[in-house]
């Protein structure tokens, strides 16, 4: 696959075109990287060569030399040309390596460098699917959540389901991988948004839905203990009633995307 990649001069002018050099250095070292890579940069040190000794049918002894002082008056441009060339052969050789490696296990290749991204655009091995957007979508993430919180998340099936809808309705506008990851982001932070506007009104929904009822129902109970036992069961009746509607708004929440923001952000918030 590099070999023929090799061949394509659109596809090698490309990658080398978005190639940046630094260097030499004062060590006579060169780096090479490409734009909007996430990847550590090419590294090359120039090896100067010195004749000790020359014997007779151009055999001869030499030494090489590594991290040498940068020499003005010496003309890098070959070298520099030299190490691009095997730069180009190299980033297309990483990206066919993991396009066969994802290959070899069923999968798709997904790439977080918008460089590689680029590079698979050109080979034609890049699909525009919604997976691809995803990778670069700014989205808001979780990194405390354990595992215990992300599968009691999944187990919420219609808030699942959802969230899956929403994302096929924010992808089915999207032209291309650009527009497709807008779409996600934006997604995303209106789920943020709602999900810590349903935080705040859980809490206002405790204090007036479930404290007030049921110090209410309390108050029924004991001034029922003064009197019958169905006194009593009637104070019991009441408070559950006046439980009831929180029950109600919290199995609504739980058909809705962002209650699954909402649950793993608050599972996930450290203990004092």
């Amino acid at each position: 696959m590099t070999e023929r990649d090799l061949q394509r001069h659109d596809l090698t002018s490309w990658v080398r075109s978005q190639l940046i050099v630094e260097g030499p250095t004062a060590r006579e070292a060169m780096f090479i990287n490409p734009i909007d890579d996430l990847g550590s940069p090419l590294l090359w040190l120039l090896s100067r060569h010195t004749v000790v000794e020359e014997q007779p049918h151009g055999i001869g002894a030499f030494t090489a030399d590594l991290l040498g002082t940068y020499n003005p008056a010496h003309d890098y441009e070959p070298w520099k040309q030299q190490n691009l060339d095997k730069a180009v052969g190299e980033y297309l050789r990483r990206a066919n390596e993991r396009l066969i490696a994802g290959k070899v296990f069923t999968a798709d290749y997904l790439t977080t460098s918008p460089f590689q991204a680029r590079l698979l655009a050109r080979k034609g091995a890049l699909p525009n699917k919604p997976i691809h957007s995803a990778v670069w979508a700014d989205i808001p993430i979780l990194p405390g959540a354990n595992p215990a919180v992300l599968a009691r998340a999944v187990t919420e099936e219609e808030a699942v389901e959802d969230l899956r809808q929403k994302v096929r309705n924010a992808l089915r506008s999207a032209r291309d991988l650009g527009t497709g990851a807008d779409a996600l982001t934006g997604l995303g932070e209106e789920l943020a948004h709602a999900s810590r506007q349903l935080q705040r009104t859980v809490r206002t929904e405790r204090r007036w839905k479930v404290i007030a009822p049921t110090i209410a129902g309390l108050g029924t109970i004991a001034l029922g203990a003064a009197g019958t036992v169905p006194a009593i069961a009637g104070g019991i009746l009441s408070a559950a009633a006046g439980l009831l509607p929180y029950f109600a708004d919290i199995a609504g929440r739980r058909r809705n995307a962002a209650y699954l923001f909402y649950l793993a952000n608050r599972t996930s918030r450290p203990k004092k």
